[in-house]
Formats: C-alpha cells, structure tokens, sequence
C-alpha cells in the first residue's frame, strides 16, 4: 500500500468576535472562491488570489546586462485562503505565503504555541524561538539535530518568553510548530480534514501542557481587551512623563551587518542613528503631550536603512516600546505589541527573593546629584585608607572575556562593591552579571587575582595571588544611587536577574548583600 502524501499545514484560529469571512481577509471580494463541503455539510470557503506579479530582487545584479521588462523577467505566484467552521469557530489553512491576507487583529495570540506544547513531548523538542524581557531585548531561534528537552536549548524559565517552538508530537509521527500559527506535516485529505481541524481544536482547549511545561505559564499574554485598554492608557501616561519604566527596542531580530542606521522620520535627507530611544522620539516628534494616543503611537513609524542607505523596512512605535506596569495586583510587561501578565506566584517568589537580601553594613555617603566616576573618586578621597579605587580599571583577560570591571570600590574588610546610578533593566541587570563574573574570576583564575593586585596598593592586595582565596570572608555588595523616597526598589525583571546573580554568587560561598545610596 502507497504511503499518503504528507502535506505541511498552517493553520490559524480567529477570534470569535470575527464572524464574518470579509472580515478575516478584507480582500475576498476580489479573489475566486469555491464553496468547500464533505459528508457532513458545509465546511467553508476558499479563497484564491492568482494575479501575482514581481520582479525577481537578484534581477538589480545584472542592472548592466539587460532590463526586466524586456525579456519579461517576472516571477509568477498564488496565494490562496481556506475558512473553515469547526465546533462553532471559524478557524484558516493559508497556502502561498497568504498569511499576509489575514487581517492580523483577527488571529487568535499564540494558538500554535499552546496546540504545539499540547502535542509534543516533554523530550521531543526540535526548535525553540524566545525573547529576552531585559531592556535588551535579545532574540534567538536555536535548533537540535535530535529530540530534546527544553533544558537543552539554555533556556531561562524566569527571563525568556517562549514565542515559537517546534516538536514531535508524542506519536512521534508528525513535526509540530507553532506560534500564533500551527504549522504540521500531516497525511491528511480534504475529505478528513474537519476531524484533523477538530483534534487540533481540541488539543488548543487542553491544558494537558502544564503537566510537562509549567514555566509557560510564569509569564502568559493578556487577553481581556478591557484591561489591554487600561493598560495602554497608563502606557501614554507614562511615555507623556519620560518614565523609565518604558523603552524602545528593535522588535525583532535582524542583520546588523546590514543596518546604517534608524530614523523616526522617513527620507534619505534624515539624520540616522545607531540605536532607537524613547526621550529621542519624543523630543524629534511629539510637538505636544496631548498629541500622544495609543492610534498614535500605533501610526509613528522607526524606520530602518540599510548599508546602501536604502529604506529597508519599518515598524509601529507601538510594536517596539517596551514597558512594565503594575496593575491591580498584578506585572505586566509589554513585549512585541503584546501585554503578558506575570504569574502571581512568580512575582511574589522574585519579591520574596528581593526582600530577602541583607542591607549592607557598609557606610557610604549620599551622592547629591554626582554621577557614578565622580561619586567613586569621592569614595575613595574621603577614606583613602579604607577604600580601594577600582572603577573604570579594566583587567585584560583576553577570549570572550576581554575587558573585566572587578569592582568599583573595594574595602579594606573585604566588601567588594559594585555601583550603579538607577536606571532601566538593562543597566541594573549589566550590574548584577558584572558582579557574577567578576565573582567567579577572583575565585577561579590565578591570573585574574594578579592583575587585580597590579591595580591595588599594598595594604589592598591578596596576600598570596596564587592561592583560591576563601569565599566566605568576603562580601559581595551591589550599591544603587537613587533618589526614589522610601527603601530600595528596581526593575521588576532586574529583580529577576539579581535573584539569579545571588544564587550563583551565594553557591560560591559569597556574602551578598543590596545597598541603596541615598541622594541627600
């Protein structure tokens, strides 16, 4: 017996409000359709869309040698469409790159992650997509050549957000990926596709995932369009007064080779910068508070160029600000045009974690209004014998680690400081993974210990830089300027990563210990 053909399949699930096929792709008047029934009644519709006409982009090579249009030099392509009614919801298989028909607010969020997770198997992962929720925020797609648990793919249950993985489902008969589209290679016809779209239905309303993924659930996206609304309304309150709670960041990954640079106006004559800030954008283009909504913000455009200052592509300002906002009881952070609510128990573990770092014993003085170079050297000239200056004295340790801060203020007790004025995630969270490297260098290399004594006077140095000095005769002190009334507070997701730092650095056998600087 001939095996079945596999076909891959990408299939969607659209919102309930969404009833209408005109609605899901606004172009359907104009495409060919043909009514789709099977044995039990009618099943939907397929559109199709034939009259797709480009020039190949590699035809601009050979600009010298002859012009498209002359020898008729055009690729030919269709795209088509396919509604269909499952159990009361209207769910969509593109073919053809016609993903780019559907209204996009149709699509239900991350339908395909969940029907992916639900399917595969604990160690059956393939693929894996996240997002780092720091300031930075780094993207990565990694892949395995094998089936494999998600431990494999250095994933961080408390910093990533899962955007995408693919897996074999727990038959191991199909791969399965998914975002907010299911993609699966399936032998399936049309006569058997309502109950294949039936099951996968079915596997999206299950929440059999927990049992085998938990973590997912640490930070999930916000669906209640009511609370998305209130949200975006503090999101534009704090915007309108600069808050650090909010930043812009490239939304997705691209090829930095290729980047000149990014401008918030489009045109040639506009100046480009090497990086996209919130106080930038609002200086250059809000004229006036009252200007900024969320169909605003919506609407502005970052625009990217590349090397050969040509407009490369886009995004909506809204699609690359970032924020966290507490909002009755609960974190949310916007990620990618998407609001995720932080797990409850998750939150209140961080806090915990927080609350129960020790306050240093250590005395330093307020900064009043000093950066941090100035605010060292001040340090260090009122207690000379007491405190060693280390800030900006880079050690060369060459390969991935070339250039390492060991500290900022060392004391003659045995307190290695590190300070940092407050400011977004990303610059406290730099802070606490100094602090982690540093940590395990003075511990770990001979050489490091050296160079660190290269930098010290007499009365500073290890006494024997060859020898592992004992951990747990020293602290290890994270000290933040700040000028915010009350007891120290940071970045939720700073929070995260000083928990982690302090784990690691508490393994080693470290004292570590938070300090706030007060201001006056």
């Amino acid at each position: 017996m001939a095996q079945e053909k596999k076909r891959k399949l990408s299939i969607y699930l659209i919102k309930e409000s969404y009833a209408d096929d005109e609605l899901i792709v606004p172009k359907s008047n104009g495409m060919l359709e043909y009514n789709i029934t099977d044995d039990i009644g009618e099943l939907g519709a397929l559109y199709i869309k034939t009259d797709y006409e480009t020039v190949p982009q590699w035809a601009d090579f050979f600009a010298g040698l002859f012009k498209p249009d002359d020898i008729n030099l055009k690729t030919k392509s269709a795209r088509a469409v396919l509604i269909l009614n499952i159990k009361n919801r209207k769910m969509c298989i593109t073919f053809g790159h016609a993903q780019h028909l559907l209204e996009p607010l149709s699509v239900v969020k991350n339908f395909g992650l969940k029907v992916a997770l639900n399917l595969g198997g604990e160690t059956s992962l393939r693929a894996v997509d996240k997002t780092s929720l720091d300031l930075i925020a780094i993207q990565s797609k990694e892949q395995s050549s094998k089936d494999v648990a998600i431990d494999e793919f250095n994933f961080d249950f408390e910093m990533d957000i899962l955007k995408s993985i693919s897996v074999k489902d727990s038959e191991e008969l199909n791969t399965v990926s998914g975002r907010d589209a299911v993609s699966i290679c399936a032998a399936v016809t049309l006569d058997r596709l309502r109950d294949f779209l039936e099951s996968v239905l079915e596997s999206y309303n299950s929440d059999k995932y927990k049992e085998k993924f938990a973590w997912v659930d640490n930070i999930c996206p916000e669906r209640d369009k009511s609370v998305i609304n209130q949200l975006n309304t503090t999101l534009v309150e704090r915007i309108i007064n600069k808050d650090i709670s909010v930043w812009l960041a490239v939304p997705e990954i691209i090829k930095w080779e290729d980047v000149q640079g990014f401008t918030f106006k489009r045109g040639k004559s506009q100046w480009l910068s090497k990086d996209i800030h919130l106080t930038n954008w609002i200086d250059e283009i809000v004229k006036e508070s009252s200007d900024i909504d969320i169909q605003f913000l919506k609407r502005k455009k970052v625009h990217l160029y590349d090397v050969n200052f040509n407009h490369y592509r886009h995004w909506s300002v809204y699609q690359c600000l970032n924020a966290e906002i507490d909002f009755n009881g609960n974190k949310y952070v916007l990620n990618d045009s998407e609001w995720y609510c932080v797990n409850k128990d998750f939150v209140t573990d961080v806090n915990a974690s927080f609350d129960a770092l020790i306050e240093s014993d250590i005395n330093l003085p307020v900064y009043n209004k000093m950066n941090e170079p100035e605010y060292n050297k001040h340090v260090y000239k009122k207690n000379p014998c007491s405190f060693a200056l280390m800030d900006a004295k880079n050690i060369n340790m060459g390969g991935g680690r070339s250039k390492i801060e060991f500290c900022d203020l060392l004391s003659l007790d045995n307190k290695i400081i590190h300070v940092k004025k407050y400011g977004g995630s990303s610059v406290l969270s730099h802070l606490f993974q100094q602090g982690v490297v540093s940590g395990e260098l003075m511990l770990n290399s001979a050489v490091f210990r050296e160079k660190i004594n290269e930098k010290l006077s007499e009365q500073f140095k290890f006494d024997n830089a060859s020898e592992r000095p004992d951990p747990r005769k020293y602290e290890i002190c994270f000290a933040i300027m700040s000028d915010i009334p009350g007891d120290l507070h940071i970045p939720f997701f700073s929070k995260v990563v000083l928990k982690n730092a302090v784990n690691r650095l508490q393994a080693f056998g470290y004292t570590v210990t938070k300090k706030k600087i007060c201001m006056q």
